[in-house]
């Protein structure tokens, strides 16, 4: 059964065409959305997506955050009655063939004081399907990622979206070797301010022969999975 899933919505609304190009005119329905943090290049484009799509369910992480969007979106989880959940590692989706299990934060930021680095509440979690599994960490740096290393948990997966954009502080060479991935993406944008990715994190991957795809010089990247292998990997550019 097809199934749609989004995780973060990018700044702006390009996420919109994204979705547009992925999924039948006719489906206006996502079957899980993801806010992985509240920071505005992660949260901006599930405000027009909760305006224009039915959201089955919605997981985020409940920190305390100060942002108009970040209210924004909490108007409209009300206003369109999104069912929604604060994610921790203690809850795994099912959505037929597909899990998605949440491996941090460990106790929900509800209530209690997040990481003063808002990057460092990032959820983290992993999606498999008939065997093939994908790791996403967010915009977890080092610290974040200090406390995954302490889990007694089986990171191990085909597909690793890169922490933080490729960011020095994140994609630890501790944490890649426990995940040990074929393959990695990173997504940044071209050209961005900030010198996404770093050269050290380039490093971690390539010493590792990891085959890397990077959205700032390929484009839209798609993976098609068959039967829990890679059936082919292509690139917009």
């Amino acid at each position: 059964t097809h199934k749609n899933i989004l995780i973060d919505g990018g700044p702006g609304q390009a996420v919109l065409d994204q979705l547009g190009a992925t999924m039948p005119w006719w489906d206006k329905e996502i079957d899980l959305v993801v806010l992985t943090h509240p920071h505005a290049d992660h949260l901006d484009g599930l405000l027009e997506v909760f305006k224009r799509f039915k959201v089955n369910q919605f997981y985020l992480t409940g920190a305390t955050y100060n942002s108009s969007q970040y209210e924004e979106l909490y108007g409209l989880i009300s206003e369109y009655q999104i069912p929604y959940k604060f994610a921790t590692s203690s809850i795994k989706a099912e959505l037929d063939a597909l899990s998605l299990e949440f491996i941090y934060p460990n106790t929900p930021y509800l209530g209690r004081e997040p990481p003063e680095n808002i990057n460092n509440s990032s959820i983290a979690g992993k999606i498999s399907v008939d065997g093939f599994k994908f790791l996403f960490t967010g915009d977890a740096e080092l610290e974040e990622e200090a406390a995954l290393l302490q889990l007694d948990y089986d990171f191990g997966a085909n597909l690793f979206k890169a922490g933080h954009h490729g960011s020095r502080t994140s994609s630890s060479p501790a944490l890649i070797d426990r995940i040990n991935p074929q393959f990695v993406v990173i997504q940044s944008g071209q050209g961005n301010s900030y010198g996404h990715p770093h050269r050290q994190t380039l490093d971690t991957f390539a010493q590792r022969n990891l085959q890397l795809y990077r959205n700032d010089l390929q484009g839209d990247i798609k993976f098609a999975i068959c039967a829990g292998q890679v059936d082919s990997i292509s690139t917009s550019r």
